[in-house]
């Protein structure tokens, strides 16, 4: 007899992923509706490209552009977490980006990278206003979901996962 725990084998192949949630919509000066988003937060799992040409064909049936698809099987606790149309940052995306400051300003949030993600930095502790910026330091994208290179176009809750998956943006 073999024994199967219930932990994760493959926790060894998690990626980091951020997710930023679809909030209601809302009107601009035209009536015209415009998607926003939550800010985007990191979580850690598994997710692959899709190689299996019956679930192209079921894909594609759906309507989903197929080239660029990933999926990933989750536990049941992403199932308040992600939904279909939320925007993605897989494959290493981030919703940060490089700054172009020279030097750091005031009233302006910078960021660096750690280990575990990005911590931002405070003034007067990390740095005065004026100083010249050394290394790679970030601001925050100018949007939620600027720089989203993924979004999430179906969302199969099943027995005791969900399997999500994500549509690459052009």
């Amino acid at each position: 007899m073999y024994n199967i725990s219930q932990t994760n084998i493959f926790k060894n192949w998690d990626k980091d992923c951020y997710i930023a949630s679809l909030l209601p919509p809302t009107l601009d000066e035209y009536e015209n509706e415009l998607n926003t988003y939550e800010e985007p937060i990191k979580y850690k799992f598994n997710y692959q490209p899709v190689t299996d040409q019956r679930e192209f064909a079921t894909l594609e049936a759906d309507g989903i552009n197929i080239n660029g698809v990933q999926r990933a099987l989750l536990d049941l606790y992403y199932l308040d977490k992600i939904k279909v149309y939320d925007l993605a940052y897989l494959n290493e995306a981030i919703p940060y980006v490089l700054t172009e400051d020279e030097t750091y300003k005031e009233n302006v949030v910078y960021y660096k990278k750690e280990n575990n993600g990005f911590v931002q930095l405070i003034v007067e502790t990390d740095y005065n206003v004026g100083d010249t910026i050394e290394g790679n330091i970030y601001n925050k994208e100018i949007s939620n979901g600027a720089n989203a290179n993924y979004k999430v176009v179906k969302f199969v809750p099943q027995n005791v996962k969900i399997l999500v998956y994500f549509e690459r943006l052009f």
